[in-house]
């Protein structure tokens, strides 16, 4: 039994463990330029009631990602599991659909990809917070984008050292805590 499973999108369900599979974009404006995602796992066969906007398809033709209008906003809806490039090119898309202002911002100097990093920016008060977790097994060199005049140093609320605005790193596994000044 599925306790607390919303059938919004559906009448009929099914659910099957397939192999990877490419979801091939339906040509929406926001989602058509982030290309094929690619889905892992468990994956659900669903039916669309109502106003549903199908961004992304199975091969087969069934919907596999969703947009739902409620009131004056939207719910997204994925029928399964994505791969952590697609994920992440995804919410970038839903992010930048949806006019989210994301002020700060990292880039790895190393020329990898920023998987395994999450970065998070919160206001307490006048105070400018932002922690960085590195899932990683090697250290990552990062920069900080952001507007100009935003910080000019930070300090680390764990050692208390001060850096000036420039590249940092985050050991392997471990977890930073910033304040902006």
């Amino acid at each position: 039994m599925m306790q607390g499973y919303d059938q919004s999108f559906s009448q009929e369900d099914t659910f099957e463990n397939n192999a990877p599979e490419k979801l091939l974009p339906t040509g929406t404006e926001a989602f058509g330029s982030i290309g094929q995602l690619e889905a892992r796992g468990v994956r659900q066969n669903f039916e669309l009631r109502g106003k549903a906007v199908i961004l992304f398809r199975y091969p087969a033709g069934g919907p596999a990602v969703v947009e739902m209008p409620v009131e004056k906003g939207a719910i997204y809806y994925s029928g399964s599991s994505l791969e952590e490039r697609s994920y992440a090119r995804l919410l970038d898309a839903l992010l930048d659909k949806t006019a989210v202002t994301r002020p700060v911002r990292l880039r790895t100097l190393d020329g990898r990809d920023k998987l395994k990093i999450e970065a998070r920016f919160a206001r307490l008060g006048n105070r400018k917070l932002v922690y960085i977790v590195n899932f990683n097994p090697v250290p990552v060199r990062l920069n900080i984008d952001l507007p100009p005049g935003f910080f000019t140093a930070l300090l680390d609320l764990r050692d208390q050292h001060e850096t000036q605005r420039g590249p940092i790193t985050v050991p392997a596994r471990q977890t930073a805590i910033y304040e902006m000044f």
